[in-house]
C-alpha cells in the first residue's frame, strides 16, 4: 500500500507545476474558457492550511465507476487499487461528482467531523488533481 498516495493526500503546492501544465493544455484545446478563474481556485486551495490531523485511510479514486448503488443509494465502493493515507479532502471531493446537484453542502455538513474551511478549500482542488 502506498501511504504517500502518489501525490494525492499530501500538500497541494507540490502539484502546482503539473496543474499549470494541465490547465495550459486544456485551455489550448478550448476546454477551459476562463483559465484565470480556474488558476485562482487552485492558487487559493494550494495556500490553504494543510491537513493537521493524522493521515486517514483514503480510497483515492472515488468516482461513479467505483461506487455501487441500489435504488439511488450508495451501497458499496470498489477498486481499492489507490488505497493510501493522507488528507481527507481527497475523498470528500467526490461529493461533487457522486451526489445529485446541490447536495454536496448538505453532505459536508453531515460529515463527522465536519470539514473545516481549509479542508473545503483544499478539496476543491483535490477533485481536479
Amino acid at each position: 500500500m502506498d501511504t504517500a498516495g502518489r501525490g494525492r493526500g499530501g500538500p497541494l503546492a507540490g502539484s502546482s507545476e503539473w496543474v499549470a501544465q494541465q490547465l495550459a493544455e486544456a485551455t489550448e484545446t478550448g476546454l477551459i474558457p476562463d483559465p484565470d478563474a480556474v488558476r485562482a481556485v487552485w492558487d487559493d486551495a494550494a495556500v490553504a492550511p494543510g491537513w493537521a490531523g493524522p493521515a486517514l485511510w483514503l480510497h483515492g479514486d472515488l468516482h461513479p465507476a467505483n461506487v455501487l448503488t441500489a435504488d439511488g443509494t450508495i451501497c458499496g465502493v470498489i477498486d481499492f487499487g489507490d488505497l493510501f493515507a493522507g488528507d481527507p479532502a481527497v475523498d470528500l471531493a467526490a461529493a461533487w461528482i457522486l451526489l445529485p446537484d446541490g447536495t454536496a453542502d448538505r453532505f459536508f455538513r453531515a460529515c463527522r467531523p465536519t470539514p473545516d474551511v481549509a479542508t473545503l478549500r483544499r478539496l476543491i482542488a483535490a477533485a481536479h488533481r
